[in-house]
């Protein structure tokens, strides 16, 4: 008798196939497209005696369904929260930049170190170079400063001046933020003006205060003594020129340099000296001028002062100066060159000691005996 091993029969076969299609398709219901190409599911009649997937099957289908739904809904909630963060990081970064500018803008006037020639201000910090130099006042104490021509600036806290190593030889600028008192030394050929904010203030010798300090809401000019012109600088000038001739007497601007103020100061009284009668015919008394065309103006100081004042442009004439003038305190240099301050005009010395007015931008005699030489 012989024995082998019996074969297993085609039936067998097809039920463990079935059954390892199943399993997979359990796993994995993705795969019956795969199996089945898409002929065969269009020749599909639905024959009614084939079995159909279990209810357990479709339940599984229908989780793996909402597995992934849920899957793709958690990835766009991670995005969404993902560019809400870059906005607010973005936002978080532009406005730490804007407070650290800001902070550099408050910060930047305080860096500075001070000026070799003023050596006895060493608290003194200040910035300078080749040409300009820079003092800032970062003590609480008034500092007194000494400038090129000898004029003296008291600097108050938190203030800072800027001005060249040199002045040059037809002006003295200086640049004023904050505040500070200034005793200007006489010099006529050179006008001293102060640059702070909007304003422009020029003297000859005299001494006054301005006050431009961030922690005031207005621009200040107070006159002490001698004469001031106060002028804009913008533009389009916010107010006329302003001379301030008694001491105490003071203006006020806001910050559109609007005038808000205008304080009268002491008015000055002429002064009655003990003369000859020669010396008393050639001192003149107080001046008084009100709108009076500059024809008049200059004869009556060509009259006051002895000497001949003529007019180089006939257009000069249709200006009118309103001031007052004392022969006995002021020089002609220095009432010549206020009034030309004001009306934008200029003074040239003749050889024989007379005087020539012309504009600003008038060539004069002495410019082109320059350009010949």
């Amino acid at each position: 008798m012989k024995f082998g091993k019996k074969k297993p029969s085609d039936q067998g076969d097809r039920l463990n196939k079935q059954q390892q299609l199943r399993q997979k398709i359990w796993k994995d219901p993705s795969i019956i497209e795969d199996i089945f190409a898409d002929k065969e599911w269009h020749s599909f009649e639905g024959n009614p005696s084939q079995n159909i997937p279990s209810n357990k099957m479709a339940k599984h289908i229908n989780e793996e369904i909402n597995h992934e739904k849920e899957k793709q809904e958690c990835n766009e909630r991670r995005s969404y929260r993902l560019r809400q963060f870059t906005r607010y990081a973005a936002a978080a970064a532009v406005l730490v930049l804007l407070s650290f500018n800001l902070w550099r803008w408050a910060t930047q006037h305080q860096d500075t170190a001070a000026p070799s020639f003023v050596e006895q201000h060493e608290n003194s910090r200040v910035a300078q170079d080749s040409i300009w130099i820079s003092v800032t006042n970062s003590e609480q104490q008034v500092q007194v400063l000494t400038l090129p021509d000898q004029s003296t600036v008291r600097l108050f806290a938190q203030s800072r001046v800027r001005y060249t190593r040199e002045f040059s030889s037809h002006s003295r600028d200086i640049y004023l933020d904050g505040k500070a008192y200034f005793s200007v030394a006489k010099d006529a050929s050179r006008p001293f003006s102060v640059y702070a904010g909007e304003t422009k203030t020029t003297a000859l010798g005299t001494s006054f205060t301005i006050d431009t300090r961030t922690k005031s809401k207005y621009t200040t000019v107070e006159l002490h003594t001698g004469k001031v012109v106060v002028a804009s600088r913008a533009q389009i000038p916010a107010f006329d020129n302003i001379v301030l001739n008694k001491a105490g007497e003071s203006l006020s601007f806001d910050t559109n340099m609007r005038l808000v103020a205008h304080k009268q100061g002491i008015p000055k009284k002429p002064t009655t000296l003990a003369a000859t009668p020669a010396a008393e015919k050639n001192k003149a008394s107080l001046l008084q001028m009100d709108n009076i065309p500059l024809p008049e103006v200059f004869a009556a100081l060509a009259a006051a002062y002895d000497t001949s004042i003529k007019i180089g442009e006939q257009n000069i004439a249709k200006i009118q100066y309103t001031g007052s003038i004392n022969p006995q305190r002021e020089t002609i240099q220095d009432v010549l060159t206020v009034i030309c301050l004001i009306n934008d005009l200029r003074y040239v010395t003749e050889a024989d000691g007379s005087y020539t007015i012309y504009h600003q931008d008038e060539n004069t005699k002495e410019e082109k005996i320059k350009e010949n030489l």
